[in-house]
């Protein structure tokens, strides 16, 4: 990655994080209380120059670079976020920021319920992890080239699950990577391996680990077409077969599992017992509040009872 060296980089005054306020201020007025350096407000001034307070309600944007417990900047406006993030991204302050959304400028991390995190990947260009309101904002602002110097990395479609890695990692370097965010090999891949060791607990054991691990994944991408793979295990099922397995089926599609394994288990799931349907689900899922679609569902992974003869 060609980031500035934060040893020998020199933030030019416009660019400059704003000093931490000089005395612990009451949540909302702009300041953090918690003493840590802080951006008091979206006017990004130079240093020295006032500022007016956010409003009480304002939706402040804290971030948090990874590993360190001390919120580093907060903004009212996530273009601002993007601007601070970017200028720490080039100077090789973090290539990990996590950004939490709140009401309250003091707001405890741990229950903010909206977050994302910016991992640098390639230069300026950047990840957007997680699948909250906040980062589906965040990558739609990152679609087009913006102030902040900053583009998005789009990845295409649903990524293979950590946990169905061709070659596992150690359940702790995985636990690490998904508290991070990551979800999938695909957003692992695009990650330069520069930028490894600049998330927390990530030392050069578990650098090689990762490496060689996606190096595996690479090497047995070619064998798996997801589209060929689900027409080969579908092949011969019926209809019911493949709505009452879709998960079992779907997991197999993105497994490294041999095709002829995989359809052998989808041979014999086939041949399990179809429940009947039940008379009282069917009539609760027929009232009026009832969601068409859960009775379709039912239906379609049930048999209808055979009546008896007498």
């Amino acid at each position: 990655m060609n980031l500035a060296d934060p040893a020998t980089s020199t933030p030019t005054p416009a660019t400059a994080i704003p000093p931490a306020a000089p005395s612990p201020t009451a949540p909302g007025t702009g300041a953090a209380a918690t003493g840590h350096a802080a951006v008091k407000s979206t006017a990004f001034a130079d240093p020295g120059s006032a500022a007016a307070h956010p409003a009480r309600r304002t939706q402040f944007v804290t971030a948090y670079h990874l590993g360190t417990p001390a919120p580093r900047w907060r903004a009212t406006a996530l273009s601002h976020a993007l601007t601070h993030a970017a200028y720490d991204i080039r100077a090789g302050r973090s290539l990990f920021i996590k950004l939490i959304r709140g009401d309250d400028p003091d707001l405890d991390p741990a229950l903010a319920p909206d977050w994302a995190v910016l991992a640098a990947a390639r230069d300026t260009a950047i990840l957007v992890l997680g699948a909250t309101p906040l980062a589906a904002q965040l990558r739609d602002q990152l679609a087009t080239p913006g102030p902040a110097g900053l583009s998005l990395l789009p990845l295409p479609g649903p990524g293979l699950p950590l946990h169905l890695l061709t070659l596992p990692l150690t359940r702790a370097t995985r636990l690490l990577l998904e508290r991070a965010g990551f979800r999938s090999a695909d957003e692992l891949a695009v990650v330069s391996d520069t930028c490894w060791n600049q998330l927390p607990r990530f030392g050069p054991k578990r650098c090689a680990e990762l490496a060689h691990v996606l190096l595996r994944e690479q090497q047995a991408r070619p064998r798996r077409d997801p589209l060929t793979r689900h027409a080969l295990l579908v092949a011969g099922l019926t209809a019911t077969d493949i709505a009452r397995h879709s998960v079992m089926i779907e997991l197999m599609v993105r497994s490294a599992l041999p095709i002829e394994t995989a359809r052998q288990i989808c041979a014999l799931l086939a041949l399990e017992d179809i429940p009947p349907l039940n008379p009282e689900i069917t009539a609760m899922l027929t009232d009026e509040d009832a969601d068409p679609a859960l009775l379709d569902h039912y239906r379609r992974t049930h048999r209808a009872a055979v009546p008896r003869l007498c």
